[in-house]
């Protein structure tokens, strides 16, 4: 549980840039979209 909180507390720093892990993982589409409800059911 310690690394979860210090992992959320770093990533919450102001300035701090998430590179990366900000980027999508998908392009937003509606096929995107469709298959996101697909899988949610």
């Amino acid at each position: 549980m310690v690394p979860l909180v210090l992992a959320a507390l770093l990533l919450s720093l102001p300035g701090h840039d998430c590179g990366t892990l900000a980027a999508p993982v998908m392009a937003r589409s509606w096929a995107g979209y469709g298959i996101g409800v697909l899988l949610s059911r």
